[in-house]
């Protein structure tokens, strides 16, 4: 499985393949807008922590 992300002014984009490599992408704003208010109160969190909280998200919305 592979992931990408980007991060634009709207949402938070993953992008997985699966291993039959059909793709498709999950738009996560909950977690970008959960993002930006860690760093409004000064808890800021890794991207890495944020990008694996995704892709649990993700898994579970969409399992294999």
């Amino acid at each position: 499985m592979t992931e990408e992300y980007k991060e634009d002014n709207v949402d938070l984009m993953l992008r997985l393949e699966n291993e039959e490599g059909q793709r498709f992408t999950a738009y996560c704003s909950f977690w970008l807008k959960l993002w930006i208010s860690a760093k409004k109160i000064g808890k800021q969190y890794e991207l890495n922590t944020l990008i694996c909280s995704l892709i649990t998200h993700c898994k579970e919305l969409f399992p294999d």
